[in-house]
């Protein structure tokens, strides 16, 4: 579980109106025990944070019509707890700032102990424009350029 930590209402380049919600993770103390000796260790995990967002209209409606439910994460307030996990995998390089990255991290809805959570963080990595380097499709080519898709398609990686 993840709680809100922050909520802001914006607008797109399209005028429609949607959530940033801040979510994140506190720092936490567990122990952990060494199996060679069975000495017991404490360990301190930092706390993460990660923003998404909740359409008030999603775009699979006009923004007038009266049937459009908004999406869950536009009724979140600070302090709700939302089900999830926020997840960091390797993925297909990409820049930022002239840096190349090739890790991201990001919010994947639903329960991290069920049979697809797999499938939704995969999900999850694709609609936040990043294809996970495990589901890449390697393409042999002659060029020295690289070029991912959102269908995983990476050619001379």
């Amino acid at each position: 579980m993840i709680e809100v930590v922050a909520t802001e209402v914006c607008n797109d380049k399209n005028g429609r109106e949607y959530k940033r919600v801040t979510l994140g993770t506190t720092a936490t103390t567990g122990e952990w025990t060494n199996p060679a000796t069975g000495e017991i260790h404490q360990v301190l995990s930092p706390g993460k944070t990660v923003r998404t967002i909740g359409y008030k209209v999603p775009y699979l409606y006009d923004e007038d019509d009266s049937s459009a439910v908004p999406d869950y994460l536009w009724n979140a307030t600070p302090g709700m707890v939302v089900e999830g996990q926020i997840v960091r995998r390797e993925v297909i390089p990409y820049e930022i700032n002239g840096e190349v990255r090739n890790n991201a991290t990001c919010f994947v809805q639903g329960n991290p102990n069920s049979a697809d959570f797999d499938m939704s963080i995969r999900q999850a990595f694709e609609r936040s424009g990043r294809t996970l380097l495990a589901n890449a499709i390697r393409v042999p080519m002659e060029e020295d350029s690289v070029v991912a898709t959102a269908q995983g398609i990476v050619a001379n990686f």
